[in-house]
């Protein structure tokens, strides 16, 4: 798994991309600055997340 350590680089994922934050939240990238959290009813940005984020392959 690859680790991301701040937002921009988050940004930076194709979406799609599907990653666990520090605080074991599980997310998908969805847009350019946008997340799907499993658990959370409304999409987030990259501040949400806690880091470092690890990418799951």
């Amino acid at each position: 798994m690859a680790t991301i350590t701040t937002p921009d680089d988050l940004n930076a994922l194709p979406i799609g991309a599907v990653f666990t934050d520090a605080e074991e939240d599980t997310a998908r990238k969805i847009d350019t600055d946008a997340y799907l959290v499993t658990g959370v009813g409304a999409a987030v940005t990259s501040r949400f997340f806690a880091f470092p984020v690890k990418i799951h392959d």
